[in-house]
């Protein structure tokens, strides 16, 4: 009591207005079902503060209502199995979690993790649990592991492509018309009319070409399509394996440039390319920033039909096990299409966007809000924007710092100069995004370095770069060909290299051809960057540019072979130094990626109140042997608590 008297007036009025709006909070929630001893527990309070006599007492009193409410809401909550519970155990568990990296049961909850232990009775589990299901994955093969993330790919390209004609493996030109035919001949109805006329608008549209696998290994050409008496009748678009490059016929060179006036005139094109014959007419080629040119021209697909591309491009991720996936290409247009497809329910993995402005737009943070998580669900979030600084390898598009072997009057394509980079950037971050830029060639990676530090330096008064930068979580996308210098500057300025294994195995068999055995040992540098120190390395597909399947990027990651076993260096792997250990590539495809998208407290690991996404595999991909990790698929896919694909 005394040292009560001793409190100042303002801290005894301040405390009394405290407990009374508190206590206003209680009745007001609860209302009339207030119990009589509750009600009375309540006055008591009330009359105690009035009188401003034995503060104690007051707060004794709002303790005991307090409970009191609690109870009530305990009593009225839902029951354990209304709320999606169950337990799995009996399997190895690779939780990705440091404090217990490998678990033997867990219990999920309301759609999130509830406990994890290492064996069923270490869980300890109340009472109510008794009758939730508990799923047993004793005496059998199956493994269990985090849902896998792909940190860089494309989901309405996924789903197009299975809609288009895959062109993927064509070994020449000749191989490519024919498949173009057999994809009408099959589709007739949609590319023909009664009369057997092509159908006014209808384009052609493939994917997946690669000169590489040509006979010359130079691009081809108009005349390459347009050899085809039936081909010539439609207007042609078909991209490039690494959708950096065009390749059209003669007409739908033509309505390019009826949509595009100014290229009667003029086909020189900043950030990109048009490749043209000795007459000076475009030869079919048209490269990275050209390509939105033909955009213009060629007809925009319906929402709805963007929408299906969603839903089914994202049920076969939940096949391969992949539970969320990062969009690195969202026009505004896809914003509003994936908000309609989490609307509808129709978006069955969670996707973390990255915004790409309509060219010839660089800054569109003004005209697009950022999105944490749409309507609550834990599906859709868009916090970063995407900037293309260079073209690609096998297009001779990467911007290196010398020129190609193979091309030595070429060193590649930077579509956005110095100087405009660092603005851009810097604006960016000043409106509060995170920043993703594709940056292939050992040049383009430098200068978005360049930017970056810059960004980092001018809005963090720290002398501390690598902290300041990790809180930005810059990325940078591919990240395939980096200097040494530049390595470290990864790890001192806080930058995220978002890389895609299988890139690695789809360009080996032509890099060293095309950049040369000196600049081939700084490429696909990925455990050099965790050697240095990197905070994360998110890995990836660019589906559809690559198979979708994450065990295919996780056995490059581990191999670095193709899927028959080879490398140009042999069986022990294309670069073997570069080799990561299969700990580190699980982190890649989880927690890693979830680290790069901000998301590492609610996803990537196995643990108490993040997202029970999860996949039980038929074998262990952590010890198999290498030869026969291709041959693992999953048994199940949850998403959210729910079983999303398979059984168990």
């Amino acid at each position: 009591m005394e040292s009560a008297r001793r409190r100042r007036p303002d801290q005894d009025e301040r405390t009394r207005q405290e407990l009374l709006a508190a206590l206003e909070e209680i009745r007001a929630s609860d209302g009339p079902r207030m119990t009589e001893i509750r009600q009375k527990a309540y006055k008591q309070a009330m009359d105690s503060l009035r009188s401003n006599v034995m503060m104690m007492l007051a707060l004794l009193a709002l303790a005991f209502v307090w409970w009191g409410f609690k109870q009530y809401n305990r009593g009225n909550e839902p029951s354990i199995h209304a709320r999606g519970a169950f337990v799995i155990h009996g399997a190895k568990i690779y939780t990705v979690d440091n404090s217990l990296p490998i678990a033997g049961a867990f219990a999920v909850k309301d759609g999130r993790f509830f406990k994890v232990a290492k064996t069923l009775s270490d869980l300890n589990l109340t009472k109510e649990w008794e009758h939730v299901p508990r799923i047993s994955l004793a005496n059998t093969s199956y493994i269990v592991t985090p849902g896998f993330t792909d940190a860089h790919a494309h989901l309405i390209g996924l789903g197009k492509f299975l809609d288009e004609c895959n062109l993927v493996g064509a070994m020449s030109p000749a191989e490519v018309r024919n498949r173009l035919r057999d994809h009408i001949n099959k589709r007739g109805d949609q590319f023909l009319d009664d009369r057997g006329e092509p159908k006014h608008g209808r384009w052609l549209v493939g994917r997946g070409w690669d000169q590489t696998k040509f006979p010359t290994g130079e691009f081809p050409s108009t005349s390459d399509l347009d050899s085809d008496p039936l081909l010539r009748r439609f207007p042609i678009v078909l991209m490039r394996i690494d959708y950096h490059a065009y390749w059209l016929n003669n007409l739908s060179i033509s309505l390019t440039i009826n949509k595009n006036p100014t290229l009667r005139s003029n086909l020189t094109v900043p950030g990109g390319h048009i490749y043209t014959m000795l007459s000076g007419q475009p030869s079919g080629i048209f490269m990275d920033a050209a390509m939105s040119f033909v955009d213009r021209a060629k007809p925009e697909s319906e929402i709805s039909d963007d929408i299906d591309a969603i839903e089914k491009a994202g049920k076969l991720l939940l096949q391969k096990g992949i539970t969320s996936y990062h969009d690195a290409m969202l026009t505004k247009r896809d914003v509003e299409t994936f908000k309609l497809a989490v609307e509808q329910s129709r978006l069955p993995v969670r996707c973390y966007g990255m915004l790409l402005c309509d060219p010839p737009e660089t800054f569109c943070g003004d005209s697009v809000e950022r999105i944490d998580d749409y309507l609550g669900q834990g599906k859709f979030r868009l916090r970063a924007v995407k900037q293309f600084l260079d073209g690609a390898l096998g297009s001779w598009g990467a911007a290196m710092w010398e020129p190609y072997e193979d091309k030595p009057d070429q060193d590649g394509i930077m579509r956005l100069g110095k100087d405009a980079l660092k603005e851009i950037t810097a604006k960016w971050i000043d409106a509060g995004w995170q920043v993703c830029t594709h940056a292939i060639g050992d040049r383009a990676n430098s200068y978005a370095l360049d930017a970056y530090e810059h960004a980092i330096r001018r809005f963090n008064n720290t002398s501390n770069t690598t902290a300041a930068g990790q809180a930005l979580r810059l990325r940078i996308e591919h990240a395939q060909i980096v200097r040494d210098q530049d390595v470290d500057r990864f790890v001192d300025f806080g930058i995220i290299p978002s890389v895609q294994p299988s890139h690695a195995t789809s360009d080996m068999m032509y890099a060293e051809k095309r950049i040369g055995q000196q600049r081939r040992e700084t490429a696909y540098r990925w455990k050099s960057f965790l050697k240095r120190g990197v905070q994360a390395l998110p890995l990836g597909s660019d589906f559809p540019v690559e198979h979708f399947d994450p065990l295919l990027g996780f056995y490059a990651a581990v191999t670095r072979l193709d899927s028959k076993g080879q490398s140009p260096d042999g069986p022990l792997g294309w670069t073997p130094k570069e080799l990561l250990s299969r700990e580190e590539a699980l982190r890649g495809f989880t927690v890693d990626a979830a680290y790069a998208s901000f998301q590492e407290n609610v996803m990537g690991s196995i643990q108490p109140q993040k997202y029970a996404d999860f996949v039980v595999w038929n074998g262990d991909i952590m010890s198999l042997p290498v030869s026969s990790l291709l041959a693992v698929a999953p048994v199940a896919t949850y998403v959210g608590g729910a079983l999303a694909h398979g059984k168990i």
